[in-house]
Order: C-alpha cells, then structure tokens, then sequence
C-alpha cells in the first residue's frame, strides 16, 4: 500500500481528508457514515498525555477524527486521568463523552490507558469494565464499553496486546470476547498482529479480522497491519467496509483503522 498514488490525499494543519477502503482499493474522502450506519475507529496515539496536545495541528487532527467517527478507541494514553480526559473533551464535540481505564500494564516502566470517545448522540453509552478474565495473561487487559444503538445493544473491546507476547495474547483476548454473554461485539485496537510479532493466517475463534493482514497501518517504511478490527458473527453480518486513514507521521507511527457497520447498528 505504500506504493498507492494519494491522489489529492492532503494534510492540512494535521486534519484528516481522507482513508484507504481496503475493500475498493480506493482512496475517499473522510466524512461520518450514512445515516442509520455506525462507524468504529482504533487508533494508537503513540503517547497522548496528559500534557495535551502539542500545537493546534494535532488538536484540530483530533477533532476531525471525533467529529466524522461515532466510536474512537484510543490506546497509548499516559499520565493523569483529569488532564488527559480535559484534552479528549475540549477536542471532541459537545455531544461526546469520554471514558477512560486506570493504568494498566504489568511492568513497573511502562503503563498506559485506554480510552473510548463516543458520540452521544447517537448512542447510548451503557457500563465499563476491564476483562478481569484475562488480567493474569495479558499484560494490558482489554477495556470494554457496552452500547446501544437503534434498540439493539453491543460491546466494543479496547485492546494494546503486547508485542513480545502477541501470538499468545490475541487468541486470549479472542476467547474472552467469544465466552461472554455480549452479543455483536467489536474489538478494536493495536493488537500487533503482524510481522515479526504474530502469523495472522490463523483463526481466532469466534472472531472475524474485517481488518486484513495485507493492510498497511503503519506511518514508517514497515508495511504491517499491527492495528485491525475483529468482530463476532453478528457483528460481521452488519459490516459494510473497513479503511486505514491517512495521517502525518509526526502524529504517530500508526495510523487508525475504521470500520462501519449498517444493518440495525
């Protein structure tokens, strides 16, 4: 994918214009889903803190992302949670919430958050959990989110695998998320899940990649889908398409991946 000519893919001031729809092999124009649709983006921010945002450019990224997604699950999110949740809120729209994790992470030099930013509007945002199920096995336990839209409810999954131990961890996660009691459940985030860290030919059990190994989501010469989307039956069933967003590389070595559903979503 590195080889795509962007065909007017610009970045101006750091705003999102554009995404690779890996089913077409096209470049569009991002905008929000159609109406009565859902769209769901992962993305690692490769370090936010609670400093905020480091100029306007990032910030106005930020709020392009929100605005145009109606679920954005962030991954890579150190230090307070009161100064990190005031730089989500004052980039996202008013009718957005934010939810974020405690610390997690195993290792006393590293820890991060998760983070969900979800237009209200449209969807109505049920309780929070870390898969407790998981905890002892994976180095940063998954945050889930319930949902509800149209009358129908779901869960969205918010996970970083480890990437020394990702081919061990991926198939964890996946058994949480095919055990629970959720039906039409996403899981959405950074899961390393290529290249040197995991063979993605196997079957996860239970689950669907909509977000393929020949995507690309990295922002450096790599070519590896490290960042994917992975979905029950249910959810497969409402999946329409899935994208990688263009984005400068000074914001991150990764770019998000997004996913729409329709169908009741």
């Amino acid at each position: 994918m590195n080889d795509v000519l962007l065909l007017g893919v610009v970045v101006a001031l750091g705003v999102i214009v554009a995404f690779y729809d890996v089913g077409s092999g096209t470049w569009r124009s991002f905008t929000p889903a159609a109406p009565g649709s859902l769209s769901a983006v992962s993305f690692n921010t490769g370090g936010l803190s609670d400093d905020g945002f480091r100029n306007a450019s990032e910030r106005s990224w930020y709020a392009s992302l929100f605005s145009a997604a109606d679920i954005v699950a962030l991954q890579e999110l150190r230090g307070d949670a009161d100064g990190l949740r005031h730089s989500l809120r004052r980039a996202a729209p008013a009718n957005h919430t934010v939810v974020l994790s405690e610390e997690l992470g195993r290792t006393e030099y590293y820890t991060e958050r998760y983070a969900f930013v979800v237009n209200t509007s449209y969807i109505q945002v049920g309780t929070s959990r870390i898969v407790v199920s998981v905890n002892d096995s994976v180095n940063r336990p998954p945050l889930a989110l319930r949902f509800s839209h149209d009358n129908a409810s779901f869960t969205a999954y918010n996970v970083h695998t480890d990437p020394e131990t990702a081919d061990e961890e991926i198939p964890r996660v996946a058994t949480a998320v095919s055990d629970s009691v959720d039906n039409r459940s996403v899981v959405l985030g950074d899961f390393n899940a290529d290249c040197d860290y995991y063979d993605p030919r196997p079957t996860v059990r239970g689950l669907h990649w909509v977000v393929g190994a020949d995507a690309d989501t990295t922002t450096s010469q790599t070519d590896c889908a490290y960042d994917r989307v992975l979905v029950d039956d249910a959810a497969q069933s409402a999946h329409r398409t899935s994208s990688v967003v263009d984005v400068p590389r000074w914001l991150s070595d990764h770019k998000p991946v997004r996913a729409t559903f329709g169908g009741g979503w």
